[in-house]
């Protein structure tokens, strides 16, 4: 089959990328590896790992994506909405799904064939239709053995990823609190040397990253927003790193209540849930990721959906 992405990001990513970008050049990659031929439309990028790149300036408009689609394609998988990208490709004679990564607006048109990344995140938007993320787990390595610290990693500046939350739940715990993804100004222990507790490291990737994830005692995630999925997540318990997350968006999905982690209403929760991380076996969480969040498990959901698209389905 020849499948073609189109994404509005760089695609391989850049080492300080993730999400979306990340997620894209992941399923491109096992494609090829399942033996299909994999092209990428976005801005800016460049042929890697068997699949070819095509550049395009100008993804705002359907028409220009139409002219720029290879021959002999299969399947378009479109990775963000846009009304005119749904014309057209409707005017065409190229099947394609959409997949969303991010929560819509109620006034927003999104496409049809829509692939959402978790349970929740198609119920939030109406639908019953997902693929849930998933990693190459031969590129997060187990760890059994933890130091003593927690770990926050996540894009600090963003309000809702809850960094301030992160700060407290460790002051109040015995354990210091390591720090990546960035910093925030309003909380200054994001970029203020020597704070008490707090080691803060900026942004991290590629081998730095996976080292943080297998080293650290838990991953907090004390997110204030309805994540629709929470990529690292499957990434720290694929290291064998339990996780200790607020109850909101997709973290009941993911994370085991008691065996990979904790599910928390509030930060007295997460402070007794780090308490008790002794009562979890590293070897659970990267159990759980292989059986429901591997790579391989992403490429046969969408797989099927491909199949759905070609045979004329609308959802």
């Amino acid at each position: 089959m020849h499948i073609v992405h189109v994404v509005n990001k760089r695609v391989p990513p850049t080492g300080a990328d993730g999400g979306a970008p990340q997620y894209v050049a992941w399923l491109a990659e096992e494609q090829v590896r399942q033996g299909h031929t994999v092209s990428i439309i976005s801005p800016s990028g460049h042929s890697d790992a068997g699949y070819r790149y095509i550049p395009s300036r100008n993804l705002l408009s359907g028409d220009n994506l139409v002219r720029l689609l290879p021959s002999g394609l299969d399947i378009v998988h479109l990775h963000f909405s846009n009304e005119s990208l749904d014309a057209a490709l409707q005017r065409s004679w190229a099947p394609y799904v959409t997949h969303v990564h991010g929560n819509h607006l109620g006034s927003e048109r999104p496409l049809r064939n829509r692939i959402y990344v978790s349970k929740s995140h198609a119920a939030n938007h109406g639908s019953v239709h997902f693929v849930y993320n998933g990693v190459p787990l031969g590129q997060y390595s187990y760890n059994s053995t933890k130091d003593d610290s927690l770990l926050f990693l996540s894009k600090v500046r963003r309000r809702n990823k809850g960094i301030d939350a992160a700060v407290r739940v460790a002051r109040h715990t015995s354990y210091p609190l390591v720090i990546a993804g960035g910093r925030r100004l309003a909380t200054p222990a994001t970029w203020l040397p020597g704070y008490p507790g707090v080691r803060a490291v900026g942004v991290v990737y590629g081998a730095l990253k996976i080292r943080l994830l297998q080293s650290a005692k838990a991953l907090l995630f004390p997110i204030h927003w309805d994540e629709p999925f929470g990529l690292v997540l499957i990434e720290a318990m694929a290291c064998g790193t339990p996780v200790i997350a607020f109850k909101r968006g997709a973290v009941e999905e993911i994370v085991v209540h008691g065996r990979t982690g904790f599910v928390c209403s509030d930060e007295l929760e997460m402070r007794e849930a780090v308490e008790a991380l002794p009562t979890i076996n590293p070897h659970y969480c990267r159990e759980h990721v292989e059986a429901n969040f591997s790579i391989e498990r992403t490429y046969e959901g969408c797989m099927a959906y491909y199949r759905r698209a070609q045979a004329g389905e609308v959802w």
